[in-house]
C-alpha cells in the first residue's frame, strides 16, 4: 500500500452554513520545494480573502486540509451554489491561473483536477 501521508499545511476549513452542491479535488506536482512553498503562501493569501467575504457571498471556498507529499500539492474547493459551480468549474484554465502555475515552474500536464457533483 502506498504510503498516503502527508504534511498539512493549511488546516483552518471555515464552517458555512450552506449545502455543498460539488468538490473539487486538485493535485499539483512541483519540480522543487521552493516552488511548492510559495504556491502555498499564494493560497495562504487567497484563503485570508476568502474568509472576509460574508457567508451570504460564499459561492465557494477551499476544502481544508492542504496538504503536500513530497514536491505534490493536495487541495480542494467547496461549492455551494450550482449555478456558479457550473459556470467557474474550469476557472483552473484561465489565464490568471495559468500565469501562477508557470511562475511557479508547473504545467497543466503536472495537474490533476476531478469535479465531484453532489447527488440531488
Amino acid at each position: 500500500m502506498e504510503n498516503c501521508q502527508y504534511e498539512v499545511v493549511i488546516d483552518n476549513e471555515r464552517p458555512i452554513n450552506k449545502p455543498i452542491v460539488a468538490l473539487t479535488k486538485c493535485r499539483i506536482k512541483f519540480g522543487d520545494r521552493d516552488n511548492l512553498r510559495q504556491c502555498v503562501e499564494e493560497i495562504r493569501k487567497s484563503d485570508l480573502r476568502l474568509s472576509l467575504r460574508p457567508e451570504e457571498d460564499v459561492q465557494y471556498d477551499w476544502q481544508n486540509p492542504v496538504g503536500i507529499r513530497g514536491n505534490t500539492l493536495y487541495f480542494g474547493v467547496r461549492w455551494f451554489d450550482a449555478k456558479y459551480f457550473s459556470e467557474h468549474r474550469d476557472v483552473y484554465l484561465n489565464n490568471m491561473h495559468t500565469r501562477l502555475l508557470k511562475q511557479f515552474g508547473v504545467d497543466w500536464v503536472d495537474a490533476n483536477v476531478e469535479h465531484f457533483v453532489a447527488a440531488r
